[in-house]
This record gives structure tokens, C-alpha cells and sequence, in this order.
């Protein structure tokens, strides 16, 4: 009997204990739930004041450290808004540098162009007429001939100079064909 009744007071403190034990769980639950609600409050009232809103609470310090952690945002948001168009203005100027570094590359070979025209059409021979035919092949159509057919060719698109022409080089009008 004595076995028995130990037995019984074992089970019944067991089961005294586990009743406890929800309830301390419940309350750890109840208390973190708590503590996270404030923190949330704290949050949000932390927001309305960086937004501007229910300053009349704060004293001077806390403006003045409000002020100071604005100004900082600020300022990171100023630096990063001048890195990106400082960027974007560095991108712009290069595709337009190399767009006016092709111009003036096809500019020049069609200056070329003219002035060999024009010394042949003149009757005077270039300084080095295979230089210039060899400048003159350039062109993807004209790789892989010689220079005397590079020469035939601009020679039979020649029909003499244009009617205005004086002799100077400042008269022809670039990618104009001859008539």
C-alpha cells in the first residue's frame, strides 16, 4: 500500500508540474508578444518623426539628433544620385566621342577622296599617286584591286570639275556626286 501511495504522488506531482509548465510557456509567449508590440510602436513612431511628423514631443536633443540622421540619409542619397549621372554623362561622352571619332574618320577619307579627284581632274599628278590609291582602297568594295583600277574607277566617276570651280579645294561640296 505505502508502494501505491508513492506511486500516486509521484504521477499526481508530474502532472501538477506539466499544468505549470503551459502556463509558464504561455506567459514567456505573452511577454515576448509584449515586448515585440512595443518595439513595433517605437518603429512606427520612429518613422512619423524621420517623415516629419509628431515633432511637438521631442525635445532639442532629439531634433537635433532627428536633424543630424536626416542629414546624413541626405547627404548618401545626394552622393549617390551625382555618382549615377556623373556615370551616365561619362557613358554619353564616350558613345559620342566615338561616333565623332568615325565621322571624322570618314570625313578625312572623303577629303582624300576629293583632292586626289581634284588633282586629277586639274591635270597635275599627285605627289604619290599610289599613296593616294592606296588611301582610296579603304573602301570594302575596293579591297583587293590594284591601285591603277582604284585609280580607273575614280577617274570614269570624274566629268571634269564642277562649274564654279576656282582651283581651290574649299569649293567642291563633300558627298555631292560630280555631274
Amino acid at each position: 500500500m505505502p508502494e501505491m501511495l508513492g506511486r500516486y504522488k509521484l504521477h499526481s506531482d508530474k502532472n501538477i508540474d506539466k499544468a505549470d509548465e503551459p502556463s509558464l510557456n504561455l506567459q514567456l509567449v505573452e511577454n515576448d508578444e509584449v515586448r515585440l508590440n512595443k518595439e513595433i510602436n517605437d518603429k512606427n513612431q520612429e518613422l512619423r518623426q524621420l517623415s516629419g511628423q509628431d515633432l511637438q514631443e521631442l525635445t532639442i536633443d532629439e531634433l537635433e539628433h532627428l536633424e543630424n540622421l536626416l542629414q546624413g540619409g541626405l547627404n548618401r542619397v545626394i552622393q549617390t544620385k551625382d555618382e549615377k549621372i556623373g556615370n551616365e554623362i561619362s557613358n554619353l561622352q564616350m558613345k559620342v566621342g566615338a561616333k565623332l571619332m568615325e565621322e571624322n574618320k570618314l570625313l578625312k577619307e572623303q577629303a582624300r577622296v576629293i583632292k586626289f579627284m581634284t588633282m586629277l581632274s586639274n591635270g597635275k599628278k599627285p605627289r604619290s599617286m599610289r599613296t593616294d590609291a592606296r588611301n582610296l582602297t579603304s573602301n570594302p568594295e575596293d579591297q583587293g584591286q590594284s591601285s591603277e583600277s582604284v585609280t580607273t574607277n575614280v577617274c570614269s566617276c570624274n566629268s571634269g570639275p564642277p562649274p564654279d570651280d576656282d582651283g581651290s579645294i574649299t569649293s567642291l561640296k563633300l558627298g555631292l556626286p560630280f555631274n
